[in-house]
């Protein structure tokens, strides 16, 4: 049997993922790819054997539904909803059948380093992503939007927003003009707006709203919540604008109108302030 060559250690761009192989597996043309179902053996590293081999200790609590007691040794790529998880089946995608390698997982939601080893058993060969039919590819991303928005309501909102992104990169492939796949691509940038609004990543979440509105400019929510993000950027004016937009679109709104008058009323003393700045850098 032929084994492929390869390193024996593989680190992620970030350095967060780093794979050592302990034991080489099956050459085969194929790897695991997403939507590949792989049945796979993991066992957490102890501390006192991280110890022994001078790797970083295993501390904290993280989630995981691979390391649990209901894991039933079975993963299909794509399908993580945790950090661990997600690391485990990105390194799945570069092993072979048989393999087992060291898997260690630096956790950035609980600053510690998770440890264990994976053996991939085995797995179904599936269709690169770009290969799939329309109909499968649409089918896939409501399902990743209906899990988001799962996760959102669980308050897993990074978990959320990276469930959606998965859908938006299918949904990119088959053209986010044509009129069948534009509606559900106007709603997952919006989802992802709204979490990165949660998350106060604002400049991001300025970015998804004019993605909508560029598809959809009188699109309410993401008037909304580009008006939101402004407010946090002390962009009262451009605030100001998208609100009375709003207010254009849905008279009866009422969040709108009594954010337009607040946003108004800041924007009334910014200008008076403004003005007084004006005034005494040109008083003689």
């Amino acid at each position: 049997m032929f084994k492929r060559p390869l390193n024996r250690s593989w680190q992620s761009r970030d350095k967060r993922i780093v794979k050592d192989i302990l034991k080489s597996g099956e050459y085969q043309l194929e790897r695991p790819k997403e939507g590949s179902e792989c049945t796979v053996k993991v066992q957490m590293v102890t501390q006192n054997e991280e110890q022994q081999t001078g790797g970083q200790q295993t501390g904290g609590y993280f989630q995981s539904a691979i390391v649990c007691d209901d894991f039933d040794g079975r993963v299909v790529i794509g399908e993580a909803d945790t950090e661990f998880d997600r690391a485990v089946e990105k390194v799945l995608q570069l092993m072979d059948k048989g393999e087992v390698s060291k898997v260690t997982v630096k956790l950035d939601t609980i600053d510690c380093s998770a440890c264990a080893y994976v053996t991939l058993v085995d797995f179904t060969p599936s269709q690169s992503t770009y290969a799939w039919s329309k109909e499968k590819k649409m089918e896939v991303a409501r399902r990743y939007k209906e899990r988001g928005c799962e996760l959102f309501k669980a308050g897993r909102i990074l978990d959320a927003y990276l469930r959606f992104g998965r859908a938006v990169k299918l949904l990119i492939t088959l053209g986010t003009d044509n009129e069948t796949v534009r509606p559900l691509y106007v709603t997952l940038c919006n989802n992802m707006a709204w979490c990165q609004l949660a998350r106060s990543q604002l400049e991001h979440a300025l970015t998804l709203c004019n993605k909508v509105l560029e598809k959809e400019p009188d699109n309410v929510k993401a008037l909304m919540r580009r008006a939101e993000a402004f407010t946090w950027l002390k962009d009262t004016e451009n605030a100001v604008n998208d609100l009375t937009r709003v207010t254009e679109l849905e008279p009866r709104n009422t969040v709108a109108h009594e954010r337009l008058v607040t946003m108004k009323n800041r924007l009334a003393l910014e200008t008076v302030r403004y003005n007084n700045t004006i005034k005494k850098m040109f008083r003689f």
